[in-house]
């Protein structure tokens, strides 16, 4: 965390009596759009791909709170304490005490409980602000209510981590924005593992609202709907009703969003099928053109307009998906429920709801009455559950957070406290394994190559060490594995898809379990392809679309650590250095003499020694045993060894930067645009430091290593 440079940079706001208040979060009706958010995700790595685009409405039903902020004292640190309310009928029981420190905060987000994704979104502001990194009170969570139906597509879970990131951002007053509240939600949700989109998070826009959201790349636009006022000129024929009624329910029936979001993936980002092909219109050209008929629809209330609206997409959709994850699409419920008679004889039309299958149905009403009797119909002889109202174009407008919470400043924060945070990790995993022939004939890319996880002493290629590494140790958001085109990009992408139905017949229980968990961790997973082997300089910048203006840690596809016992992870110690000396961290080895010809070597300055991390002076690549000796010696108390580079590597945004300069100069050593050089400038400009990583680092692309 950046921190203020002294005690006097800002002024402390005393703690106002730490009274208690209250917060409602709703949760969100996708209205059309479904799927685009991901889909619009992969334009960097396709720019054919259309932005996708999404028309998003709060519901009136969603999750309340109770929030209770008190001071800590040395006999009761700061807490983050969660709970529901005993014998609710869609909640579980629970209550659960975390200290409230980034590393608990972030176990408890990975211990998949009712509570993660409270923790995440925790987690998430503690290493974004310095009020929450080393508070002074602690905070209480009490659910006291939940009319949303919980896991039917209405975004629950990111009703829950908007939830938190407003409550602390009230009790530590941190002045989140809605888009900042979104991002610190989004970010959360997605250390659990979860597959959600950036669509999710518009519950943050508040009961009733109606917005358009483009998705393009990493970037997320959101636009209010602003419908015109109903006319009352009697020379206009305008709608019979003023409003516009959706009624949604849930299903009562069952549905597996991972299956059907890692099986609609395998289209992006490059269509391989004619069935790819089809999905990729669907949710790029299709979708686009039929939210702005939605969208003049909703402005005009027309709702005979906006139901034929919904009876296009669901057409289209149900075509495009036409043989892909059948088991889960056909959806019998759904489709019983849009062809019921007295459905129809109430309603203008009718559509799924989030990933589509048989979650949640929604209809548009012909009017206030036929909403109604909808409901009823739902609920009492379509065995449907939940069956909600939702008006649009009220002209009460939706109370607003600022309205339903009085926001009292209780802390401070200062400007400085924000600061870019690793999100990001990058793994250069393109390149034959010349030295590993003729194994890495067989297995390409070399990375692919089998080794044993000490960890959990399961044969797994190598490149899913590293990914684990990422994701799952360091909790990071995603991972760009940067790969080689047509075979190798084909084999990394098989290898995170959808296990084949033959092969999971082959595996026991713990096996199949396992295998999920690696297909989930494909939605945080982008593949970009380097076309032409240029230096590994340009294989890293090859992932800028995704980086952006972002700090990132970079690994190496041809090397993993076995930590040392008791020690932090590889990836998170340099992260953690990283955010100590907000300065370009280079993971470096204990090496003899011998090995200095492999790797580059740095050399540091005498007496810097004892610190965590070394300030680093010079970066020489394979240098020569003599240079070696003449000017790379570690110092003490790493006398008579020398610090070679393995990675991570942890660098400032202005790496891809120098890159660019490089690669468009066309500064190259060697013939390729080398990654050392770069670095060597990056140390000129901001300098940079050394950290000697603790345990073993098995570089396996060399034969007497691999063994």
């Amino acid at each position: 965390v950046h921190r203020c440079p002294s005690e006097s940079a800002c002024t402390p706001m005393p703690l106002h009596g730490c009274d208690p208040f209250d917060l409602f979060v709703p949760g969100r009706l996708c209205l059309i759009g479904e799927h685009s958010d991901w889909a619009g995700a992969y334009r960097p790595f396709n720019p054919a791909i259309a932005p996708g685009r999404a028309l998003i409405a709060g519901t009136q039903a969603g999750i309340s709170a109770e929030v209770f902020p008190s001071p800590s004292t040395p006999s009761a640190p700061p807490s983050l304490t969660l709970t529901t309310p005993p014998d609710h009928p869609k909640l579980p029981s629970v209550e659960i005490t975390i200290p409230l420190t980034a590393t608990a905060l972030l176990d408890a987000a990975r211990a998949g409980h009712f509570f993660s994704y409270a923790a995440a979104t925790a987690y998430i502001l503690a290493t974004r602000f310095d009020a929450v990194a080393e508070p002074k009170i602690s905070i209480a969570v009490r659910i006291t209510g939940a009319s949303l139906p919980i896991q039917k597509g209405l975004s629950s879970s990111a009703a829950i981590t908007v939830l938190v990131a407003k409550a602390f951002s009230v009790a530590f007053s941190l002045g989140l924005s809605t888009e900042g509240l979104m991002d610190a939600a989004y970010a959360g949700e997605r250390i659990t593992g979860s597959l959600c989109g950036r669509m999710d998070q518009a519950v943050a826009f508040g009961p009733g609202a109606a917005t358009l959201m483009t998705f393009d790349g990493d970037v997320t636009l959101s636009s209010p709907i602003d419908l015109e006022p109903p006319s009352r000129d009697p020379g206009v024929v305008a709608p019979t009703e003023s409003q516009i009624f959706i009624v949604f329910a849930d299903l009562a029936a069952r549905k597996d969003t991972v299956k059907i979001l890692a099986s609609l993936q395998t289209a992006y980002p490059v269509a391989t099928s004619a069935a790819h092909v089809s999905l990729q219109a669907h949710l790029g050209a299709t979708n686009a053109a039929l939210i702005d008929r939605a969208v003049a629809a909703l402005r005009a209330r027309d709702a005979p307009a906006l139901g034929e609206v919904y009876v296009a997409w669901q057409a289209s959709f149900d075509h495009a998906v036409d043989g892909i994850c059948d088991e889960e699409l056909k959806a019998p419920r759904l489709r019983e429920v849009l062809a019921d008679a007295e459905v129809c004889a109430l309603s203008w039309g009718g559509k799924g709801v989030g990933s589509q299958g048989d979650g949640t149905v929604q209809l548009v009403a012909r009017g206030k009455t036929e909403a109604e009797a909808l409901a009823r119909i739902l609920e009492d002889r379509l065995r449907c559950q939940s069956a909600t109202i939702l008006p649009l174009g009220s002209e009460e407008q939706p109370p607003t957070i600022e309205q339903v919470v009085p926001v009292e400043k209780s802390m401070s924060v200062c400007a400085s406290d924000r600061h870019q945070s690793i999100r990001t990790a990058v793994i250069t995993a393109a390149g034959f394994g010349t030295r590993l022939f003729p194994a890495s004939r067989a297995v390409r890319p070399k990375p692919m190559m089998p080794v044993v996880d000490p960890d959990d002493m399961r044969a797994k290629p190598a490149l899913l060490v590293l990914v684990e590494a990422c994701l799952k140790k360091a909790g990071l958001e995603r991972v760009v594995i940067v790969v080689g085109p047509n075979e190798e990009y084909a084999r990394v992408k098989e290898f995170f898809s959808p296990l084949p139905d033959d092969l999971r017949k082959k595996l026991k229980p713990d096996m199949l379990e396992y295998a999920k968990e690696i297909e989930q961790y494909a939605t945080r997973i982008e593949l970009v392809v380097q076309e032409t082997p240029e230096g590994f300089g340009h294989a890293v910048y090859q992932a800028h679309k995704v980086v952006r203006d972002e700090p990132f840690v970079l690994l190496l596809g041809d090397i993993v650590f076995k930590e040392a016992p008791g020690s932090l992870d590889t990836v998170s110690a340099i992260i953690q250095s990283y955010e100590k000396f907000r300065t370009t961290i280079l993971g470096v080895t204990l090496s003899s003499i011998e090995k200095v010809g492999l790797y580059g070597t740095v050399g540091c300055k005498a007496g810097c020694g004892t610190e965590e991390a070394l300030h680093v002076t010079e970066i020489i690549e394979k240098p020569s045993k003599e240079v070696a000796q003449d000017k790379l010696e570690a110092p003490a108390p790493y006398s008579g060894s020398f610090l070679t580079i393995s990675g991570p590597y942890a660098f400032s945004p202005r790496l891809m930067g120098i890159l660019k300069e490089r690669i468009t100069s066309d500064n190259r050593l060697g013939g390729e645009i080398q990654l050392t050089p770069a670095i060597c400038e990056l140390l000129a400009e901001e300098g940079a430091r050394a950290l000697p990583l603790a345990g073993k680092c098995l570089d396996f692309g060399v034969p007497e290593e691999y063994k």
